[in-house]
């Protein structure tokens, strides 16, 4: 049920409050690899009711100077919480300055540091950045927004119900988002029933098979079962690590910009619906993505060795060239790691009812 509040913009419909806190993972999320990877600090664990304060901040267009523009305009759940637009159209119109990108699984990277250069070491630094962003949100600062806040009928209540009292504070707004943020865990995508089921090889279409194999990882006895065990991988695992698919060890190079510059790497959890692709949204689509690779990696002082021969850090670039059959197979591939369950889900989606919704 939405209303209208006494600030004249819309409440949100919070009729139940959703698991935010322990939610069903698969085993494979449950490894220990994988959870030294969380980068939740010890004084901000998720809760139900952080995490869902933290949803209704997320999608509340009153944290922009204006009441136009949200976190989720940027970040949409449809979309894998990134955005469709190579640079996101702040609350006057403007453009930022590179692609939002997604958030999905930003739980699982490792070091916690957050924006495309790494220039944030964690959620909670970079929460309320946007909100004062003179491009992005435009909010004059935060005591204003909590002012702001106050004249509603729900925060303070949320607040309370989070933090123990009503006071609507920096930190407590940036903990409230981070939770949020971090329970952004995709976990039911092909790849995930495949991997859980007893028989992967026929949960995956031979095409799907080829391109796990291609992209690397792929269990030896699976391969071996289907005949694919000759296939030269491309090493994709080695920096889209773990079952979150996430690079490992900090910002890196991928051959763009003439081999210069260190950008973070997201997860490429349903990137099927992520696009466009990189730092500067550059690649429209995946075949762009996989065209690069393949043949137009750059040479430059901050390529990655893992894109040199013979992961030498002084090595020439490596050509991935695959045939046409190939680079569709490691396209379907990718796509088995679309999570429509978790793009749908309604515990992550709008609790307001915006007249443009």
């Amino acid at each position: 049920m939405y209303s209208m509040d006494r600030d004249g913009l819309p409440a949100p419909s919070t009729p139940r409050t959703y698991n935010y806190a322990n939610p069903n993972l698969p085993a494979h999320y449950l490894t220990a690899d994988l959870k030294r990877h969380d980068n939740t600090p010890q004084n901000n664990p998720i809760t139900d009711a952080g995490a869902t304060l933290g949803r209704v901040l997320f999608y509340d267009r009153r944290l922009s100077a204006n009441n136009t523009k949200s976190c989720a305009s940027c970040h949409i759940q449809k979309h894998n919480f990134a955005d469709p637009e190579r640079r996101s159209i702040g609350f006057e119109g403007l453009r930022t300055g590179l692609h939002a990108m997604s958030l999905t699984n930003v739980k699982y990277y490792e070091s916690g540091h957050v924006f495309w250069t790494e220039r944030d070491r964690s959620l909670e630094r970079q929460a309320v950045r946007p909100i004062l962003d003179p491009v992005e949100l435009g909010t004059d600062s935060i005591p204003a927004l909590a002012a702001k806040l106050n004249k509603t009928n729900f925060y303070p209540e949320l607040f309370r119900k989070a933090f123990g009292t009503p006071e609507i504070t920096s930190d407590r707004i940036a903990r409230a988002i981070s939770q949020f943020e971090r329970s952004l865990i995709s976990t039911n995508a092909k790849f995930d029933k495949a991997l859980a089921s007893p028989k992967p090889g026929e949960v995956f279409t031979e095409q799907e098979l080829l391109g796990y194999a291609v992209f690397g990882g792929a269990p030896k006895q699976l391969l071996e079962r289907v005949n694919l065990d000759h296939i030269e991988s491309m090493g994709c695992n080695e920096c889209h690590a773990t079952a979150a698919f996430v690079l490992e060890d900090g910002p890196t190079n991928n051959g763009l910009n003439g081999g210069r510059g260190l950008f973070k790497v997201p997860s490429l959890r349903n990137i099927e619906v992520s696009a466009p692709y990189m730092h500067d949204g550059r690649f429209a689509n995946l075949v762009e993505v996989t065209d690069h690779y393949m043949d137009n990696i750059q040479h430059g002082p901050d390529l990655d060795k893992r894109l040199r021969v013979g992961n030498s850090p002084s090595g020439d670039v490596e050509r991935f060239r695959r045939s046409a059959t190939e680079q569709d197979a490691l396209i379907a591939f990718l796509k088995t790691l679309t999570d429509h369950e978790f793009l749908n889900a309604p515990k992550f989606s709008d609790p307001f009812n915006w007249p443009d919704n």
